[in-house]
């Protein structure tokens, strides 16, 4: 699961353009709530104020993603899907060619696109409160990213976090338990989903990143959503179609997991026992746990063995007995 990266060799690219640095930088509110830019913050070009895409559309509920061999931004929320190359003049928005006042462009290692734009692209309101120096975006509707559809999936009452999946989880991560369901809320949503029970949420360790696990439950399958604790980047979220699947980054990511997962499962050529087999030949040690999975767009099974200290976590693909994945923590 890739997180959205610029090289360094994009970073010469900034200096080919003129830009004012802003000395207050505007504020940048998403219905109401600020946006808090990790890096770059908004600039000035020919008189048109551009802000970072990144810090932007992932607080509208987009995963975003980096293509490096063609220097490609890929952003999409499950209704729209935004490409935007850092050398064009143009980009596009579910296919249709968008051409911004100010081209986009990388400064500072980060992609930027003017205001206009953003409203273009993301289907959404952006105005500029001179008094207050303050870019508000809002969505339609009170669901971010809604695009053309629109859901009815409400706010659960009471979000009690489960333990944590391993020691060492951030204690006051940046993305609290409450603002991580309500991106996942204001994903489904923007699917268009009808009705969804919340089922639970719980602090994970996945590929190197803490994030939060939640999943959904309704109409007879399973909403699951990886959420970084961090920056609130929808790192695993479903798709439209019940049987349709997204490359994010390096991964896959399928809409379906709990149909999926029986499916697949019937079929798979690896057995608990032999995936326990495959799992020690890697690391030798106290076998405690052997379960299903869902890991990097494939169906696995997770398997947990203490050794020296550690926990390995060892995933093995259900069908053909590969590893995906080997992580351990301390005990």
């Amino acid at each position: 699961m890739k997180k959205f990266l610029i090289t360094t060799t994009l970073l010469s690219l900034s200096s080919a353009f003129s830009t004012t640095v802003l000395a207050n930088s505007p504020r940048v509110t998403i219905n109401g709530s600020e946006v808090n830019f990790a890096n770059q913050q908004p600039v000035i070009i020919d008189g048109r104020t551009l802000v970072p895409v990144r810090g932007v559309f992932e607080q509208l509920g987009f995963q975003v993603n980096w293509d490096e061999q063609t220097n490609t931004a890929i952003l999409n929320n499950g209704t729209i899907n935004v490409v935007i190359n850092a050398n064009g003049s143009n980009f596009t928005a579910n296919g249709q060619t968008i051409t911004p006042d100010v081209p986009q462009r990388i400064i500072n290692g980060s992609m930027m696109l003017p205001l206009r734009a953003v409203s273009e692209a993301a289907n959404v309101n952006v105005d500029w409160n001179v008094a207050t120096s303050t870019i508000a975006i809002t969505t339609s509707s009170p669901s971010v990213g809604t695009g053309s559809t629109a859901g009815s999936v409400s706010m659960p009452s009471n979000i009690v976090p489960r333990s944590p999946s391993r020691a060492g989880s951030p204690q006051n991560p940046a993305i609290s338990a409450t603002r991580a369901v309500e991106l996942a809320v204001n994903h489904l949503n923007s699917l268009g989903v009808a009705s969804a029970r919340f089922d639970y949420i719980y602090m994970d360790w996945d590929n190197g990143r803490w994030v939060w696990s939640i999943e959904f439950d309704g109409a007879g399958r399973s909403y699951e959503f990886y959420i970084d604790v961090n920056t609130g980047a929808l790192v695993l979220a479903p798709t439209l179609s019940s049987n349709q699947t997204q490359n994010v980054g390096s991964s896959v990511v399928n809409s379906n997991h709990e149909s999926t997962s029986n499916q697949q499962t019937n079929q798979g050529n690896i057995t608990r026992e032999r995936a326990a087999e495959i799992a020690q030949g890697v690391v030798s040690g106290t076998l405690i746990e052997v379960d299903r999975d869902f890991e990097r767009g494939r169906q696995v099974w997770y398997v947990a063995i203490r050794s020296g200290g550690l926990v390995h976590e060892v995933y093995v693909d259900i069908i053909t007995g590969e590893i995906v994945l080997h992580q351990s923590y301390s005990d």
